[in-house]
C-alpha cells in the first residue's frame, strides 16, 4: 500500500499479486484485490482494472468494500469509452443499504455516462436533482463544475457563471478550485 500511495505503480502491482497468490486465504484478500484494481486503474491500465474488478462482487459477495470495487470498475470502464456497460455497473450498486457517498458518486457517475453517451437532457437532470439530494456530499463540487462546463461550452456563460459562483460559495475548500 506504501508503494501504492508512493506511486509505485509496478512495483505495488507485483507486491499485491504476489500477496494474492502466496494467502489466498487471507482474510484482507477483498482488500487486497480491490487495491489491485486500484493500482492499474492508477497506472491508467484501464483494461487490467476493470479485469481485476469485474468479479469482486461474485468472488467477495460479503465484503464491506463491495462498493468501492464497483465504483472503480465502472470507472475503469468509463476510462475504456465503454459508457453503458459503466453505467449498468453504477445502477447496480443503487440501493438502500448503500454508503451515502459511494451511492452520490455512483449516480454523479451515471449522469456522467449519459452524458457521454449523448443523453445530454436526461444527464443535466440527473446532475440538478443530485444538487438537491446530496447537499452536503462531496460530490457537491463535481455535479457544479459539470454543470458549469456543459453551459459554458453551450455559450451560456450567464449559467455557467452561476453555477461556478455557486461552487465558489458553497464549497470554497473544494479541490477543484486549487
Amino acid at each position: 500500500l506504501e508503494l501504492l500511495r508512493l506511486k509505485h505503480y509496478a512495483q505495488a502491482i507485483e507486491m499485491l499479486k504476489a500477496a494474492i497468490k502466496k494467502y489466498p486465504e487471507s482474510q484482507v484478500l477483498d482488500e487486497a484485490n480491490l487495491y489491485l484494481g486500484k493500482a492499474y486503474y492508477e497506472s491508467e491500465d484501464y483494461l487490467n482494472s476493470y479485469l481485476q474488478l469485474r468479479n469482486f462482487a461474485n468472488r467477495f459477495p460479503a465484503s464491506n468494500i463491495k462498493g468501492q470495487a464497483a465504483i472503480l470498475e465502472g470507472l475503469s470502464l468509463k476510462s475504456l469509452k465503454r459508457y453503458q456497460e459503466a453505467y449498468d455497473t453504477f445502477k447496480s450498486m443503487l440501493g438502500p443499504k448503500q454508503d451515502r457517498q459511494l451511492l452520490a458518486r455512483a449516480e454523479f457517475e451515471m449522469g456522467e455516462c449519459l452524458y457521454y453517451l449523448g443523453n445530454t437532457e436526461e444527464a443535466l437532470k440527473r446532475l440538478e436533482t443530485l444538487r438537491s439530494k446530496y447537499p452536503d456530499s462531496e460530490i457537491l463540487g463535481l455535479v457544479l463544475w459539470r454543470l458549469a462546463s456543459h453551459y459554458s461550452l453551450e455559450n451560456n456563460l450567464d449559467l455557467s457563471i452561476r453555477y461556478l459562483l455557486d461552487l465558489i460559495n458553497s464549497r470554497p475548500d473544494i479541490a477543484l478550485l486549487n
